[in-house]
């Protein structure tokens, strides 16, 4: 799919295949995190504080890369484009660093080369691969979703992109919570229509207010994110029935509703 840049009113957008935009990056400030979701996606870190390693898949304009590179200087980043016009426009327009140490960007589907990776090699897995303004099939199902566990480590989490008002954004939720036995939670991106769900490797504690506020506050300072809002709009996903699990309420951060829009 052609990749097409356009810039206006300071803003550089990537596009692909049609108006959509895949990708923003402000040019006074090109390191910035310009989109909410992507904001949001850095949430990840509520969960595992201490994390190192980082798989994208789907890269974009770079955007969660540069921001890791430049403000996690201990984070090293592996990322798996399938577009070749994008991983070139990444890299030559929107200022994606070059492969080293601390980052590398590798062309391939990232569905068939999750199967080739080390078990328990990440800490973070950051899912945003999109196509025509739906997620690609291949990265939806619960096959899928178990490979990604087994890549993370078990303090890891997988942190995805989700369009809040996909009609089949249901049945990715429920391969999700089927992968990760039901441990799943969410935050909604407004001013954008994005839901961003985290779904938690097996050693990561129940989420409470209680216990993430310390580390948002914490992260709030050094990343300049809105960490400790996302610790009050989290939200446990619904899943089918058979996960459902009993959750003390009191401690407990409250289960997802649909955000009025």
């Amino acid at each position: 799919m052609a990749v097409h840049i356009s810039e206006e009113r300071g803003l550089r957008l990537m596009h692909l295949g049609d108006d959509a935009i895949q990708s923003r990056m402000r040019l006074d400030r090109p390191d910035e995190l310009s989109l909410a979701y992507t904001r949001a996606m850095m949430g990840g870190l509520l969960f595992n504080p201490k994390a190192r390693d980082f798989l994208m898949i789907g890269l974009g304009g770079g955007s969660l890369a540069k921001f890791i590179h430049r403000r996690l200087p201990r984070a090293r980043v592996t990322a798996i484009e399938i577009n070749a016009q994008v991983l070139i426009a990444a890299r030559t327009m929107f200022g994606v660093p070059k492969d080293g140490r601390r980052f590398s960007a590798l062309l391939g589907d990232g569905a068939k080369l999750v199967r080739t990776l080390e078990p328990a090699s990440f800490d973070v897995v950051l899912l945003d691969a999109y196509c025509g303004g739906r997620q690609v099939p291949a990265i939806t199902r619960r096959a899928f979703y178990e490979r990604v566990l087994a890549v993370l480590r078990p303090g890891g989490v997988l942190v995805v992109n989700c369009i809040a008002d996909q009609p089949e954004l249901r049945g990715y939720l429920d391969n999700l919570c089927r992968a990760f036995g039901g441990r799943v939670w969410a935050v909604p991106t407004p001013p954008d229509d994005n839901l961003v769900v985290f779904a938690l490797g097996p050693a990561v504690p129940e989420p409470t207010v209680e216990s993430l506020r310390p580390r948002a506050v914490a992260w709030e300072a050094r990343l300049s994110l809105p960490f400790r809002r996302w610790v009050r709009e989290l939200r446990a996903v619904p899943h089918s029935s058979e996960l459902r699990r009993t959750v003390p309420v009191r401690r407990t951060v409250p289960p997802a509703g649909r955000r009025p829009r």
